[in-house]
């Protein structure tokens, strides 16, 4: 049977493990002296196990970097960077990349106020884009519960430029499901 472990109520800061920030390999969590893994990262002895976020995934979306997760607050800030691949002919980044960005941020304030135990299945979203995003812009995509039940969430989330600036705003109503663990 699998052990399972309540991550304490602080501020996460996500460290490399094996790759820099941005390479797109998972990251590994330190919350006080404790390490928890993401995906298939080796830790040290007695480290936990957790899918955290797939990283093919992260890697759909362009790579990208978990920022912060705040379990007490339920909210999550990873950051990415907007690929010339991601534009359409108009120049600018294609509306579906930054509704995945601010979906991703969301999802991972799920997460993080789950501890990992439950991921959050969209029911629906919607997204305004307020500016657009270009090509080469480092991004952060900010994401919050703004109201848990016992099976449904509702959350919000931006998307900023690095000065500060909001290029989008979403919200989104999803269903928490069971996190389901390889082998189980």
């Amino acid at each position: 049977m699998e052990e399972t472990t309540s991550l304490p109520a602080r501020r996460f800061r996500w460290l490399p493990s094996g790759g820099s920030r941005g390479s797109g390999i998972p990251c590994a969590l330190t919350v006080s002296r404790t390490r928890y893994a993401l995906g298939a990262t080796q830790l040290d002895d007695g480290a936990r196990q957790s899918a955290i976020t797939p990283p093919t995934l992260v890697a759909s979306l362009g790579g990208g970097t978990i920022l912060e997760m705040l379990v007490d607050e339920g909210r999550a800030a990873l950051a990415f960077t907007a690929r010339p691949e991601f534009c359409h002919n108009g120049g600018v980044v294609q509306g579906g990349f930054i509704t995945g960005w601010i979906d991703a941020a969301m999802a991972h304030a799920v997460i993080a106020r789950t501890s990992g135990s439950a991921w959050p299945a969209t029911l629906e979203i919607k997204v305004s884009f307020l500016r657009p995003v270009l090509p080469g812009s480092e991004v952060r995509a900010e994401g919050w519960i703004e109201r848990q039940g016992s099976s449904i969430v509702f959350l919000g989330g931006r998307l900023l430029d690095g000065a500060g600036e909001v290029l989008a705003t979403g919200t989104s109503t999803a269903k928490l499901l069971p996190l389901r663990r390889a082998g189980g």
